[in-house]
């Protein structure tokens, strides 16, 4: 399972920065995840949609220069216009990251990245929201396989509660590849991944490095 700082290392430096990236990586995280925006033309890097204007954000640019050759990028597009992802694909393309994922929760906007990208991993991201206690599990069977054949996805962010066997085996058998993501450093946690044979993990906290002695 690669596991992918979320955010970077964001237990010893402000999220999304260069410094976060850096350190994650010399602790040995497999890639780094960073969300992407758009502001005045430029692609950058930013979570929340509320900007402070007084902290400069890194340029997409300055990222894919640095870390593009180096490591697994998980690139979540936060922008809600097709205008801005062509110029957040723009960026990207110019570098040509060797390994990646492009990724967004805004499921519109996928059928976009998959067209731009055909080669590419892209993730599609199911927050909890989106489900109710009366779907079972031949009906999320049939929910992410119906939404992946739409938006062209090949990789299922999977929402925080499912941990069902049967739906995670049904989805591996059909060539998609399954993320989840660790909000805690505790191994238990972890380990229940590796039992499900998850292929990819964000994770919040840089001491589950250590903890799982990964070196």
């Amino acid at each position: 399972m690669l596991l992918i700082a979320h955010r970077g290392d964001k237990t010893n430096y402000p999220e999304n920065t260069i410094e976060a990236f850096r350190s994650a990586l010399e602790k040995g995280s497999g890639g780094i995840e960073f969300d992407v925006q758009v502001e005045n033309g430029e692609p950058i890097i930013v979570h929340d949609y509320i900007r402070n204007n007084s902290q400069p954000y890194p340029r997409l640019s300055q990222v894919l220069e640095e870390f593009g050759s180096r490591t697994h990028l998980e690139i979540e597009i936060k922008s809600f216009k097709v205008e801005e992802f062509k110029v957040i694909s723009k960026t990207v393309k110019n570098f040509s990251p060797k390994d990646m994922e492009i990724t967004s929760s805004i499921h519109p906007l996928i059928p976009h990245i998959r067209e731009t990208f055909p080669k590419t991993y892209i993730g599609e991201i199911f927050p909890d929201k989106l489900f109710e206690n009366w779907m079972t599990e031949e009906f999320l069977e049939m929910f992410f396989e119906g939404y992946l054949k739409l938006t062209g996805a090949n990789v299922i962010h999977l929402p925080s509660f499912l941990f069902q066997a049967s739906v995670i085996q049904y989805l591996k058998n059909r060539g998609y590849l399954l993320h989840h993501h660790l909000s805690t450093d505790e191994q238990g946690e972890y380990n229940k991944l590796i039992n499900l044979e998850i292929d990819f993990a964000t994770f919040d906290n840089i001491n589950l490095l250590e903890k799982i002695e990964i070196r």
